[in-house]
């Protein structure tokens, strides 16, 4: 930062003795001015300005070329010498290319000093959001930062996902609350163009005032809502509050076993990282587009995330107690890694784009799967899930099943009416309730819908 100042300073100093002409970096940003430009000069001007006479007791002088040049005239005005230069269409190509250049070098001068600034308050958010607050200049690192010459273009992006947290937190209302409760590092989580979105959107505007109704929820929410449940563990219940920010950084919140903030309307959680004794999540039905690292929570049995618009979700490797997941109505592409799930009973991964799975052959303790209304043509071999009863599969573009001679505890299948009238199926499933000899033979169930659009399931006879 040293070396950025000292030569933006020697720029100015350089700029102003030499009187070369040239545009401000950005008239706008910080209010400049031809007074302001001069800066020591300004005391004159005022002391000029407070008299009628411009006696040499009170004229100021400067020194150009030898020679000492009034620097008011005698109504008091300020002569800019600067003004009576040679304009645009008598100056030759090499002095215009000279200007050009001197204003590129003050901008980019200019520039790397306020970077320089913002990363040397890297930990005084309150600080930044001043200058953001009083100066477009710094404001536009945020928005229109381009990328430093010599960094990678992460740093670029950092400073700006940084900087974009720093402006939602103060457009909720309480930058130290916002700083207190964590939501700078939840906040974290997000893409450049989500947190662009949302400061643009003002999604989060007053949601920590005081007076605003989100602020009074927010604020309320604390260890008085933690609740015993079964086994005196203890559970806390934030559903359809229409919560924009969540806090969880209340003592007690450390203990609790079981979390809902369904039916709100989160973009972004909360840390979650020190919810080490927690069971169950619940999150459904929110607007997530991504989740934080789920990795510490390792003592989840239990995870919903259905009717969220997420791409994609991490860190569920490490959750090997997990046997409830649910993804149902998301965005999905591609599934998480399931490798090491082998406690997983429950399987939903229904209404998203999957056009493939993964391997699925070390789930043996799965009970149902859920594979409706993707974009499948084709399913893997599901002869290791020996434990599976359910198995959902319509509103899929397949042609042919998957082999299920080997699922001996199968107990329903479901697929498309269409896909129910193919003889080969109706034959494959025969066989199946054949090889049966306590007749616990597998249903085929036909899905289609009616002519208002509701689900419609009806059994096939196989007999």
């Amino acid at each position: 930062m040293r070396k950025h100042l000292s030569l933006f300073l020697t720029a100015s100093f350089l700029f102003l003795s030499q009187n070369v002409q040239g545009s401000p970096i950005n008239t706008n940003d910080d209010s400049f001015n031809g007074a302001q430009n001069a800066g020591v000069l300004q005391g004159a001007s005022n002391a000029s300005s407070a008299t009628s006479s411009t006696s040499s007791d009170l004229q100021c002088y400067r020194r150009i070329n030898g020679k000492l040049e009034p620097l008011f005239d005698d109504a008091g005005t300020w002569l800019d010498r600067r003004a009576q230069e040679a304009s645009s269409e008598t100056m030759s190509s090499v002095e215009k290319d000279g200007k050009l250049l001197w204003t590129n070098i003050l901008s980019g001068l200019a520039h790397h000093v306020r970077v320089a600034v913002m990363e040397c308050l890297q930990d005084d958010p309150r600080g930044q959001l001043s200058l953001m607050t009083v100066s477009h200049g710094f404001r536009r690192l945020a928005l229109v930062l381009p990328q430093r010459y010599n960094d990678a273009v992460s740093t670029g992006n950092d400073l700006k996902k940084h900087l974009f947290i720093v402006l939602i937190g103060g457009q909720t209302g309480d930058l130290d609350l916002f700083m207190k409760d964590g939501q700078l590092k939840a906040f974290q989580t997000q893409s450049l163009q989500d947190l662009q979105d949302a400061y643009a959107s003002r999604y989060y505007n007053g949601t920590l005032s005081p007076t605003t109704k989100h602020g009074k929820t927010y604020r309320s929410i604390g260890q008085g809502d933690s609740e015993s449940g079964f086994g005196g563990q203890p559970f806390l219940i934030l559903d359809s509050r229409h919560l924009r920010l969540v806090p969880l950084n209340f003592p007690a919140a450390s203990t609790i076993a079981s979390l809902r903030l369904d039916s709100n309307q989160l973009k972004v959680l909360p840390d979650l990282s020190h919810l080490t004794k927690l069971q169950q999540l619940t999150l459904s039905h929110n607007q997530l587009r991504s989740v934080p690292d789920l990795s510490p929570l390792t003592e989840l049995w239990g995870l919903n995330l259905e009717n969220n618009q997420l791409m994609e979700v991490s860190g569920l490797s490490h959750l090997t107690k997990l046997w409830d997941l649910n993804l149902e109505n998301n965005q999905l592409n591609s599934a998480p890694d399931l490798s090491r799930l082998r406690k997983l009973l429950n399987l939903d991964l229904s209404n998203n784009p999957l056009r493939s799975l993964p391997n699925l052959s070390h789930l043996t303790k799965l009970w149902d799967l859920r594979l409706e209304n993707n974009q499948l043509t084709s399913v893997q071999d599901l002869s290791h899930l020996t434990n599976l009863r359910q198995l959902f599969l319509s509103t899929n573009p397949l042609s042919a099943l998957p082999g299920l001679s080997k699922l001996k505890k199968l107990e329903a299948i479901y697929l498309d009416a269409a896909l129910c009238q193919d003889e080969t199926v109706i034959e494959s499933l025969r066989l199946v309730n054949r090889s049966r000899a306590n007749r616990d033979w597998v249903k085929l169930i036909a899905c289609s819908k009616d002519p208002q659009g509701n689900d419609v399931q009806e059994e096939v006879p196989l007999d």
